[in-house]
């Protein structure tokens, strides 16, 4: 079996569901540091993965690991571009970090008995509350054709622009995996925001 062959097949495919490796990972019931490696060749699935991944894209192994797939989904107009962003405005590493110690103080109370273990975890909660609220403020920048794009995450929508006007937006409160779609040109663009301690956003153009 070779690598690249196999990582490439799986890579094109997850794209042209439009799919990030988090949502793939989750669909085979693997971790996206698994997915990533295979995509990269480092590492391959073994017959049990190899069957749950032909099986969901609706192929036969031999298909996966023999077949080059990317000249195909080259000739459909298929094959995805992942768009490199400038993250534009971004919490700073002090707030980000903050909430390392403030986790290691809450946990010392455990030693000092219930209630302070229970006082304290109310006012770590509220805590954590602000703290998600402050990383939430994003925003990424980038170009594509000639066109500018830009996406605004807040902690109560996130906002996908093109050339300044509001293409897609999201509404949903602390919303962990936000999904933004909009055109540019005759290509569709997708947005994927995830947050748990960061904040991250990834753009795929197909």
């Amino acid at each position: 079996m070779n690598h690249n062959v196999i990582g490439m097949n799986i890579l094109n495919m997850r794209k042209m569901k439009g799919l990030s490796q988090k949502e793939l990972a989750e669909q085979l019931n693997y971790s996206d540091k698994v997915i990533s490696k295979w995509e990269r060749g480092e590492s391959l699935p073994d017959i049990i993965a190899l069957e749950s991944i032909s099986k969901y894209f609706g192929i036969t192994i031999d298909e996966l690991v023999i077949t080059d797939r990317s000249n195909d989904t080259t000739k459909k107009g298929d094959l995805q571009t992942d768009i490199t962003l400038h993250h534009s405005k971004k919490p700073s590493k002090i707030l980000r970090w903050s909430i390392v110690p403030i986790t290691i103080l809450w946990l010392a109370t455990i030693f000092a008995g219930m209630t302070m273990f229970l006082l304290t975890s109310f006012i770590y909660s509220l805590l954590l509350i602000g703290y998600g609220l402050l990383i939430s403020y994003n925003e990424w920048e980038t170009n594509f054709g000639g066109h500018d794009i830009k996406i605004v995450n807040k902690p109560t929508k996130a906002l996908l622009m093109i050339d300044g006007g509001l293409i897609d937006k999201d509404g949903a409160l602390f919303h962990t995996g936000i999904k933004l779609h909009g055109k540019v040109d005759d290509k569709t663009i997708n947005v994927y925001i995830s947050s748990l301690f960061t904040v991250k956003c990834e753009v795929v153009i197909i």
